[in-house]
């Protein structure tokens, strides 16, 4: 966690997280990020978008998952 904390830290750019509610790595993810501390100051400034799927997979193996990723992706760029 700590090498792609300094990586996000370092890119500067602008980020869109999408997590899915069904994986392990994506809770991982949410419980890193929640806990007071660098990760939630790093992710709680404006240039980073969160999302989530409640029920999704890793793989946003569904359609309607897969079309929610990428109407948020689609309007994450248009946004720039």
């Amino acid at each position: 966690p700590e090498r792609m904390q300094a990586a996000l830290t370092r890119f500067g750019g602008r980020v869109l997280v999408v997590l899915s509610g069904a994986d392990l790595t994506a809770q991982e993810f949410a419980d890193l990020s929640a806990r007071p501390g660098a990760w939630q100051r790093l992710l709680a400034t404006p240039r980073f978008t969160k999302q989530k799927i409640d029920k999704a997979d890793h793989t946003f193996s569904r359609r309607p998952w897969q079309d929610q990723v990428s109407s948020w992706t689609r309007d994450w760029l248009r946004s720039w």
